[in-house]
């Protein structure tokens, strides 16, 4: 009997021993989990910033967007680190408790064969080089995940391709790296992120061709809940100083390849440019300036009569700038410092005895500012401060008088300039958009008229 009570109190001590040992030892280490997108681990970046995280191991799991943001609404990781806007804005509007903050961006690219069959290199804008692509015998690879790139550049080349035979055959679509090394052995042209291309450039054949235009804007930004505490401390790193000043010292054969989203400007809106800096480093809060206290004529035929002369006419880039000039007297105070902009004439809609019939006008472009005592600056909806070089606008103009004192002036300032680059005209003022028509439409009744 006796050895059996030593039996059961041995077992009994050793079922103890290892209740304890159970409760007391470590249990398996904390992971964060994060889903990211291809472009920001093939460029580089996250290999850069995962060293200065402290805190639980993270585990990467390497996505598009979009599949990023389903793997965050899962909860199958705790935060994304994403660059598309559309799916973005979705995913916010749908979600109460989720977070977004922008953090670093940099620019896609059109890359190509450095002889440029297609003649990319001398494009107009991202549309035009589009078209060359689609009226020239080669390959375009196009992007395989879902993300805003893709969706630029799925409607860039049906807009291309529009009243054309279909190019069924030259149209490939990779994902990843994939991309370039299709491009480079098709002799092809694609669309890829600076970082990415910089990375691999040396091995292949292929030059960036085309960088000029807003719309190339590659943002990246995080998601993730506010309740998620270990996903709120990884965010608010990310955002940081820190992780600000891996991201600013970050270089690619040499070449700064991400820009940290400047500090003062808003970064919780899927929507949004960086804002502009001013001399000081600080944001530039726009505001618009109405001389004559109204915007433009309800109909297009109103518009014309209004005006004095209308043109279409490209917009060379060149600006000059005037700190001396007195403001004028007409209606509001106009700023000290006006921007005369030159325009090539294209054709001539509306005639003016003293309008030219072809070559270069010299305009007041809207988007003139102070930034003492004051600044004033006119707001666009595609976030510039005049119109884009070498983009075609209808300009509608007011004859002033005489050539020293600059002889003309948007008939409405800011709603005078309307891009038809595209499929409709935008006007430079943001909300002026004809959405109802389309550009030929526009242009059709500016010319009936």
């Amino acid at each position: 009997m006796r050895v059996k009570s030593d039996v059961s109190t041995l077992r009994l001590r050793l079922f103890l021993f290892c209740v304890t040992f159970a409760a007391c030892s470590p249990g398996p280490p904390e992971h964060l989990d994060i889903a990211t997108t291809t472009t920001v681990s093939n460029s580089g970046l996250l290999a850069e910033l995962l060293p200065g995280v402290k805190g639980p191991a993270i585990r990467v799991h390497a996505s598009d967007s979009v599949h990023a943001i389903a793997m965050l609404y899962d909860e199958v990781v705790d935060l994304v680190i994403t660059h598309d806007g559309n799916a973005e804005a979705r995913a916010l509007g749908e979600q109460a408790t989720w977070m977004y903050r922008r953090f670093a961006y940099n620019y896609f690219v059109l890359v190509g064969p450095p002889d440029d069959p297609a003649q990319v290199r001398t494009a107009a804008d991202l549309g035009d080089a589009f078209r060359r692509i689609a009226t020239t015998p080669v390959t375009y690879v196009a992007r395989g995940e879902d993300s805003d790139i893709r969706t630029l550049e799925q409607r860039l080349w049906r807009e291309a391709t529009f009243g054309l035979p279909s190019p069924t055959g030259r149209m490939i679509t990779r994902t990843g790296i994939a991309t370039l090394d299709e491009a480079a052995g098709r002799h092809g042209y694609a669309l890829t992120d600076t970082a990415v291309f910089w990375r691999n450039e040396n091995r292949l054949d292929l030059t960036v061709l085309f960088e000029r235009d807003p719309r190339l804007l590659n943002s990246y930004a995080v998601i993730y809940s506010r309740l998620n505490g270990k996903a709120v401390r990884l965010a608010e790193w990310l955002t940081g100083a820190d992780a600000g000043r891996r991201i600013s010292d970050y270089r690619v054969q040499g070449r700064t390849v991400f820009t940290v989203w400047p500090s003062g400007c808003p970064d919780d809106n899927a929507r949004d440019d960086p804002c502009r800096l001013n001399a000081a480093g600080k944001p530039i809060k726009d505001e618009m300036l109405f001389v004559d206290g109204i915007g433009p004529p309800r109909t297009v035929r109103e518009m014309k009569a209004a005006a004095d002369a209308v043109v279409v006419a490209r917009y060379t880039g060149i600006s000059h700038e005037f700190p001396d000039r007195p403001a004028r007297s007409q209606g509001a105070a106009l700023p000290k410092f006006e921007r005369l902009g030159e325009f090539e004439v294209l054709e001539v809609v509306k005639p003016h005895s003293v309008m030219p019939s072809s070559g270069r006008i010299e305009t007041d472009v809207p988007g003139s500012y102070q930034e003492f005592p004051r600044y004033i600056l006119h707001t666009y909806a595609d976030g510039v401060d005049e119109p884009l070089p070498g983009r075609t606008y209808v300009v509608f103009l007011r004859y002033l008088g005489s050539r020293s004192e600059g002889t003309w002036r948007s008939a409405w300032p800011g709603y005078s300039f309307y891009d038809v680059s595209g499929d409709y005209p935008k006007g430079l003022a943001r909300g002026f958009e004809f959405r109802e028509r389309t550009t030929k439409g526009f242009l059709d009744d500016l010319r009936a008229h």
